[in-house]
């Protein structure tokens, strides 16, 4: 917003120098020096428009990734969960059993209690 309002002022002044007929040898050095600062900062503004894009763009990709991530780690645990039970009955496995078992003697946790 700032640009645009230096540009309109530039564009103004500009016009008023022109048609002013002041006799001002320095003028035409002024002239140049406003446009030239013009154009660096239309230059700047293209920069920074340019900045924006890709950030985002960045900001889309990362989205996505972050979806897809999500759909892994469900199908990745749907996976995990399908390996864990017998397809037939639906029973855990064995091997999910041993698993548990040793995840319990590593931690000294009774998985069995001795009744008298």
């Amino acid at each position: 917003m700032v640009f645009l309002w230096f540009c309109n002022i530039f564009l103004l002044l500009d016009s008023l120098l022109c048609i002013a007929r002041i006799p001002w040898t320095f003028l035409p050095l002024l002239l140049i020096g406003a446009a030239a600062l013009k154009e660096f900062f239309i230059i700047r503004c293209l920069f920074h428009l340019y900045s924006i894009i890709v950030e985002h763009q960045s900001e889309i990709r990362h989205r996505e990734l972050s979806q897809k991530l999500a759909r892994q780690e469900r199908r990745t645990e749907e996976l995990k969960n399908r390996s864990d039970r017998d397809a037939l009955t639906g029973l855990f496995s064995r091997q999910y059993l041993m698993e548990q078992m040793e995840a319990m003697l590593e931690k000294k946790q009774q998985f069995a209690e001795l009744k008298k």
